[in-house]
C-alpha cells in the first residue's frame, strides 16, 4: 500500500472502523489489536524504504527504555490483560513493587528529568529485554535507532547537561505515529476517553482497579 503519511492514517482508520461496532461504550471494547501485525506487514513490504538494516535495536538493549511512553486506554487494558494471563505471581508482585516503590516518583517528570533519576519501565527485565514485547505501547515501537552506542552516549550526556542527537528511523516513527493518531481520534469520534497516559500510571489504574 501506500506509504504516504494521510495515506497511513487513513488506512489505519477505516480498519478500525471495519473491526469495531458502533455501539462500543468502553475503551476496553475497542479492537485495535490487528493493526500492529498489520503495521509490521506495512514494514516489511517497504523493506528497502525502511533501512531495516540500518537498526541497531535488539534484545538486551535498554537504553531507550527509560523515557515516558504514553499509552491510550485500549493499550493499557491490551498490557494489563497480557500479565494478568502470562505472569506468574511473582512477576505481578515485582510489577507492584516497583510501581510502589517508584511510580509516584516519575509521574509528573519530563523525559529529561526522568533520565537523571534513572528509573526504566517496569517492564524492563534483569536482561535488559521487554517482558511485555508481544503488546508492548505503540510508541515504544515507533522508537529507533541506527546505533546503539549512541543512544548510551545520548543518554549519558543528558545527565551532563549536554545534548547529541540519536538517527531514528523516520519511516517507521511516522507510521506508528499516524497508527497511534488513529486510534485517538477514533476513541474522541465514539465520545470515548482519548488522553494518553504514562504507562506506569496507566498500569497501576489497572491493578487497582480489580481490587475495588
Amino acid at each position: 500500500m501506500s506509504v504516504d503519511e494521510k495515506e497511513l492514517y487513513k488506512h489505519f482508520w477505516e480498519l478500525l472502523n471495519l473491526e469495531n461496532s458502533k455501539t462500543i461504550s468502553s475503551p476496553s471494547e475497542v479492537k485495535f489489536q490487528h493493526l500492529l501485525p498489520e503495521a509490521e506487514k506495512i514494514i516489511m513490504e517497504n523493506r528497502e524504504k525502511a533501512f531495516l538494516e540500518n537498526i541497531d535495536c535488539k534484545k538486551g538493549c535498554g537504553y531507550c527504555c527509560i523515557l515516558n511512553i504514553p499509552v491510550l486506554s485500549p493499550e493499557s487494558d491490551n498490557i494489563y490483560h497480557f500479565i494478568k494471563s502470562n505472569f506468574s505471581d511473582q512477576q505481578l508482585n515485582i510489577i507492584k513493587q516497583k510501581i510502589d516503590s517508584y511510580g509516584f516518583q516519575i509521574k509528573n517528570l519530563d523525559d529529561e528529568e526522568r533520565i537523571v533519576c534513572r528509573k526504566p519501565c517496569i517492564f524492563l527485565s534483569d536482561e535488559e529485554s521487554c517482558s511485555i514485547y508481544p503488546v508492548r505501547p505503540i510508541l515504544c515501537r515507533s522508537v529507533t535507532s541506527t546505533s546503539a552506542s549512541k543512544c548510551k552516549q545520548a543518554l549519558e550526556s543528558v545527565v551532563m547537561g549536554d545534548e547529541n542527537t540519536v538517527l531514528m528511523n523516520s519511516f517507521i516513527k511516522d507510521l506508528y505515529k499516524n497508527l497511534f493518531l488513529a486510534v485517538s481520534d477514533f476513541l474522541s469520534s465514539r465520545n470515548l476517553p482519548d488522553k494518553s497516559v504514562e504507562i506506569t500510571q496507566a498500569v497501576k489504574k489497572s491493578l487497582n482497579s480489580e481490587q475495588i
